[in-house]
């Protein structure tokens, strides 16, 4: 049996959010359904994750999936927030086919900020958990 030490550990995990961050940023917009900054989406990976993303890999990725149409951006005040395009909620849903497909299952979603009006938990089937319900 192969034992590895904790910090080798953390340094896989580390190297597989960077690699797949796109993707949970794809999958957090979609069960969101709502606006989402580059600010949020580094707070949300290290309450979920325990995860720092350096500033430039977010706003990076972000760009990004923006130029590739899965994102849609807009200035708010000084703030840059994105919204999940046509394409984008596509993508995020056949990811979550696709996991399911492989065996996995996705259980929840947690999220920073929820906008209750957009009634977003309406168009999941799995429990959703929000530290700030406006």
């Amino acid at each position: 049996m192969l034992h590895l030490a904790p910090s080798s550990v953390r340094e896989v995990e580390k190297r597989i959010l960077n690699n797949f961050i796109d993707l949970l940023i794809l999958i957090s917009l979609n069960s969101y359904r709502g606006q989402i900054g580059g600010y949020d989406v580094i707070k949300y990976l290290q309450l979920k994750y325990h995860f720092l993303p350096s500033a430039g890999t977010v706003y990076s990725c972000l760009y990004h999936m923006e130029k590739r149409g899965l994102l849609r951006g807009k200035q708010n005040g000084k703030k840059r927030v994105y919204t999940l395009t046509k394409h984008g909620a596509e993508t995020a849903k056949a990811i979550i086919n696709l996991v399911e497909k492989l065996g996995g299952e996705v259980v929840g979603a947690l999220f920073l900020v929820e906008l209750s009006a957009l009634e977003g938990r309406k168009n999941l089937n799995i429990p959703v958990y929000s530290l700030i319900v406006y």
